[in-house]
């Protein structure tokens, strides 16, 4: 027995009172579709620019009708210039490196991209990509590779012996309890022309700022928005003043 309508018990008033209020309904409707699809092709545009391949352009209609097919992990190597290549090739051989550190470093290299947000591209390759390993909050490594070996890798191309673990609750020698901020103000003093939050972090840590942590890239970028120091270029900061 087919199933009668809610609507055919309605009184004719009551029929016109529901039409309207849909008809209310339907402009809200719209907007919404609206900000999805403008939604869809920012997504869009993330996934052509992590793939190096146009994504097709294609309504909601038409997205709901397509099949899901799930991708494949490849085993063939990222492709050479690829956003993936060049996390890879900055996260090689570092025990750990920050999201902020690692889209730098990938700009460095050559990559183009024209969107604002492009570290959240490049934290979502990180998290979805089987070649990177999360070893802390907002910090990864190459999958495979030893932190150890890396650790005294670099430590050998610095010329230096490994660091021993501090001891729990030891004080930083030699510092005198120096804040972040005059280790950032000392090596931006040293270069007039500026230097990126990236050169800062490698300045900073090689001035012997004493920290436990893998990356203080995420510190120095907010001493540089506490005020103090200026913004020349994408990027690149001097000291107020200079």
């Amino acid at each position: 027995m087919a199933r009668q309508s809610k609507l055919a018990h309605l009184t004719t008033e009551q029929l016109k009172a529901e039409l309207a209020r849909r008809q209310r309904a339907l402009p809200k409707l719209l907007k919404k579709r609206a900000r999805l699809e403008k939604l869809i092709e920012a997504i869009d545009a993330q996934i052509a620019d992590a793939s190096g391949e146009a994504a097709p352009a294609m309504t909601i209609a038409k997205r709901a009708k397509k099949p899901v097919v799930r991708r494949k992990t490849s085993k063939k190597p990222p492709r050479e210039g690829s956003l993936k290549a060049l996390l890879v090739a900055a996260l090689t051989g570092k025990p750990g490196v920050g999201v902020g550190e690692a889209a730098d470093a990938v700009l460095a290299a050559g990559y183009k991209s024209q969107l604002k947000d492009f570290h959240l591209l490049v934290n979502q390759a990180l998290l979805n990509s089987p070649e990177f390993k999360k070893v802390s909050r907002g910090v990864f490594t190459v999958k495979g590779q030893s932190v150890a070996d890396a650790v005294v890798k670099d430590a050998a191309k610095a010329g230096r012996k490994p660091k021993a673990a501090s001891k729990p609750g030891a004080k930083p020698k030699g510092q005198g309890g120096k804040p972040l901020a005059a280790f950032v103000q000392e090596a931006l003093a040293n270069a007039p022309d500026g230097l990126s939050v990236t050169g800062i972090e490698k300045a900073v840590l090689a001035a012997g700022f004493p920290t436990k942590a893998k990356t203080v890239y995420d510190q120095v970028a907010k001493v540089l928005g506490k005020g103090g120091f200026k913004k020349v270029s994408r990027g690149v900061y001097v000291l107020k003043g200079s």
